[in-house]
């Protein structure tokens, strides 16, 4: 994906929203209109065709009409339930390959679903799979975009807890990725939100009725829990905030905040996050180096991808 053009924002297409036939799947116009023409509009024909060969006494043209009716109806129903299916396999899958590292097959296993499944849980989790392809491989603008698009997706009435361990997530990448980009006031926004959604809060009848995780592909809490299965969004929320307060030369209580939460950042990132922890280190210890506070650091700094990837977001050279 790195090969491909400069990215070129949210009013445009997101190279991530484009199959490689040219296609853009960032609207859900073509699956609207493959819903509504199936369950509405073709069906309203068939009874206006019904209504034409009962006004001229043509039953042929009335049995016609029904059967074709009942048909694509019946049709229309039955793909829904294999597109969405097999969305929820193609986007659990790619989430699977993100981790092992293969974005380039992941991309096109999240576009497919984009383009032909209307429920919200689905789309949801191809834009947050997208949005995490796009920052494993440093394009951050886009990522901020899919995130966006992702945190838009919600589903309206899932349960208000996992609407909440959904909505910390992205508003954390979304912060990690304002920062690369530049945007620090966007980015102190985002963690500032994410904090007050980070806290548990005790569900009440309706969240009880709504979490509906155990009802799988019927339900929509799922996609928001398996998100990132296995994620503790109390550390990604940690490095996110920490990366902030750091690139806005708040060294201190960044590293309060690192010192305080280094057991749940050293379990719960993954390798480059953990290089980008090493520069948020690295540079509060540089704004610090007169003071008091001085720390371990998580790990020595080196050389490889993930420094590299840390770097485009935190360059240490720059506090």
């Amino acid at each position: 994906m790195n090969a491909l053009a400069p990215p070129t924002g949210r009013n445009n297409r997101n190279r991530y929203l484009v199959t490689s036939s040219g296609r853009f799947v960032g609207s859900r116009m073509g699956a609207t209109v493959m819903l509504v023409g199936g369950l509405v509009f073709v069906p309203a024909l068939a009874v206006a065709g019904a209504l034409v060969g009962a006004t001229f006494e043509l039953p042929a043209v009335i049995i016609i009409s029904v059967v074709l009716g009942i048909a694509w109806f019946t049709g229309t129903v039955i793909s829904q339930w294999v597109f969405l299916l097999g969305g929820q396999r193609d986007v659990a899958r790619a989430a699977q390959l993100w981790l092992a590292g293969d974005t380039a097959t992941a991309v096109p296993l999240c576009q497919k679903p984009l383009g032909r499944v209307f429920r919200a849980d689905v789309l949801m989790r191809a834009f947050y799979t997208l949005g995490l392809c796009a920052e494993a491989n440093g394009d951050f603008a886009e990522a901020d975009d899919l995130f966006l698009r992702a945190y838009e997706s919600v589903p309206t009435f899932a349960a208000s807890k996992w609407k909440r361990h959904g909505q910390c997530m992205m508003l954390s990448h979304r912060a990690i990725a304002l920062v690369a980009t530049g945007r620090l006031p966007e980015a102190d926004a985002m963690v500032r939100q994410a904090s007050l959604l980070f806290p548990p809060v005790t569900p009440g009848v309706l969240d009880l009725i709504s979490d509906d995780v155990a009802f799988g592909a019927i339900g929509v809490a799922a996609a928001l829990r398996d998100l990132e299965p296995g994620r503790d969004r109390r550390a990604l929320l940690t490095l996110a905030t920490a990366v902030v307060l750091t690139a806005r030369g708040m060294a201190r209580e960044s590293m309060e905040l690192v010192d305080r939460e280094r057991y749940p950042l050293l379990a719960g990132l993954m390798p480059r996050e953990k290089a980008l922890l090493t520069n948020v280190e690295t540079r509060s210890q540089a704004l610090l180096a007169s003071g008091p506070m001085r720390s371990p650091g998580l790990a020595a700094r080196h050389d490889g991808p993930e420094a590299a990837w840390a770097d485009r977001i935190l360059p240490v050279g720059t506090p």
